[in-house]
């Protein structure tokens, strides 16, 4: 199978880009000669395995995966895998390129300090269970946290 591969076309121009363009990856090459990702990998597979290409190094196309390898023409030793990125990492590269989550961040911490500082707060899904609901629901009438077991419900206490 390795023999029949060698002298298809495709091996060959895979090898001839591979001299004129230093780093590609299989997704590069699937677009540039329009062969199948299926056949771009058991070339580069057979290829890789002959000595005749190596992995010139690693590209991160997207925030999230892993990174793609990228190929070039030669026998020269492969380029190590980078390590994974911790999670600060990921989560410092999301705020940069979501400013949108950095506001939400704060208002999460915002909320956190708050529950903190008042930590008399109970569960404002349960009418009548003292003046900390009256605090944090706006508009709730504090006569319904009376305590007198006879509470109304408003529209803020709905289930």
């Amino acid at each position: 199978m390795a023999l029949v591969r060698q002298k298809r076309p495709e091996y060959k121009l895979i090898l001839m880009t591979l001299q004129n363009v230093n780093m590609l990856s299989k997704y590069d090459l699937e677009l540039r000669l329009g062969i199948t990702m299926r056949n771009v990998n058991a070339y580069l597979k057979l290829m890789h395995e002959a000595g005749e290409i190596y992995i010139a190094g690693y590209r991160r196309d997207s925030p999230h995966g892993s990174p793609t390898t990228m190929w070039g023409y030669g026998n020269l030793p492969d380029a190590k895998r980078p390590k994974p990125k911790t999670q600060a990492q990921k989560a410092k590269q999301y705020r940069e390129l979501n400013p949108e989550a950095v506001i939400r961040e704060i208002y999460r911490k915002r909320a956190q300090r708050y529950k903190e500082k008042h930590h008399e707060q109970v569960d404002r899904s349960v009418p009548g269970t003292g003046q900390a609901h009256c605090k944090l629901v706006k508009g709730h009438n504090a006569s319904w946290c009376s305590g007198s077991g006879t509470e109304q419900t408003g529209a803020g206490d709905r289930l």
